[in-house]
């Protein structure tokens, strides 16, 4: 793991955004809008999600940073999300959905 513990990426729109991928694989735990697709990998076992027509992002991350004994755990369950977006998985995705 790197020094960084956490990721926030506190966004009211995205695509796929391959940096939570990506800061997951250097064991930060994200800290993100519920935008696009972002919900469909990240959840409350793995990071924490900001509902942005709810709260405040200075209250959210408050909120994120008074429960400190989960970040290790989401972190590690985060780590195995970026398993999902290597290379080698890209490549036979391809092969299998197109070939």
């Amino acid at each position: 793991m790197g020094t960084c513990h956490l990721f926030l990426l506190p966004s009211d729109s995205e695509g796929f955004p391959k940096v939570v991928a990506e800061a997951a694989n250097y064991g930060c735990t994200p800290l993100v809008s519920n935008v696009s697709s972002i919900p469909h990998y990240i959840d409350d076992t793995n990071g924490y999600l900001w509902d942005i027509g709810n709260a405040t992002f200075t209250g959210f991350l408050k909120q994120a940073l008074s429960t400190k004994t989960t970040l290790l755990p989401k972190a590690k369950q985060a780590y195995q999300l970026a398993e999902q977006f290597t290379f080698d998985r890209f490549v036979t995705r391809i092969k299998r959905e197109l070939l």
